[in-house]
């Protein structure tokens, strides 16, 4: 929804201002969030920014899952990459190929 925080926590990759334009373009806020960043840093940043979704690659959501279950305004997680597609998690995130 307009005004919404959306998460971009990707690497350098095409899809990265691909995600940001999206975000602009439907009048969201995008958060770039740092591809080495940990999980603490992560947490901290995700809870702080009460982010409503996050668009990761499959390396950041590996680090997602673990401290998805302490981010309760996080309502979506769009995961990119070919192992998304078959990932089968209590998180349900949604996959994008």
């Amino acid at each position: 929804m307009r005004g919404d925080r959306v998460a971009v926590f990707l690497s350098q990759s095409l899809e990265l201002p691909i995600v940001h334009m999206a975000a602009f373009r439907s009048a969201m806020i995008s958060i770039p969030l740092f591809a080495l960043f940990g999980e603490d840093a992560l947490e901290f940043r995700l809870s702080n920014s009460q982010a409503k979704a996050i668009v990761t690659d499959e390396g950041g959501w590996d680090k997602l899952a673990r401290i998805r279950d302490r981010l309760p305004d996080l309502k979506n997680v769009y995961v990119m990459g070919e192992r998304a597609t078959r990932t089968k998690c209590s998180a349900r995130p949604s996959a994008i190929s």
